[in-house]
């Protein structure tokens, strides 16, 4: 069984908020608003086994989305990916189905660019044709 310890550490490496943990954790069929994400982050209640194999889920479907980018990203060929600072500029500019939030997208951006020799940048640092996320995937 998954602790509340475990459970913090799986959501800090999903680059997730208390918010987005709860909206991520709906897509996969567990209702929790962000009050007993983090009364669950404290210890203050303890992972179901539910909740453990939601959280299971998750993590796979960041990993496959890692290996489904970097193989795009070493297809066009190009050396960056831009992240964006707030979570509107995010969901406005990427385009992807559970985007949960600005700090999830530079997670998954961080993990893509490790895994294809990329540089992570914020639209402002783009260089040459000025690409944004859209355009990117």
């Amino acid at each position: 069984m998954m602790t509340a310890a475990e459970f913090q550490c799986a959501l800090d490496d999903l680059g997730l908020d208390d918010e987005a943990a709860s909206r991520a954790l709906a897509s996969v069929g567990v209702r929790m608003d962000a009050r007993q994400v983090r009364s669950i982050r404290r210890g203050k209640n303890v992972p179901n086994a539910g909740l453990e194999a939601a959280v299971s889920r998750l993590q796979l479907a960041a990993d496959d989305l890692v290996k489904t980018l970097t193989g795009r990203f070493v297809a066009t060929e190009r050396d960056e990916i831009v992240v964006y600072l707030s979570d509107e500029e995010t969901a406005a500019k990427v385009l992807l189905s559970g985007v949960w939030s600005a700090r999830w997208w530079r997670h998954i951006a961080a993990s893509v660019a490790d895994e294809a020799g990329l540089r992570v940048v914020y639209p402002f640092e783009v260089a040459g044709d000025g690409a944004d996320a859209k355009e990117q995937l």
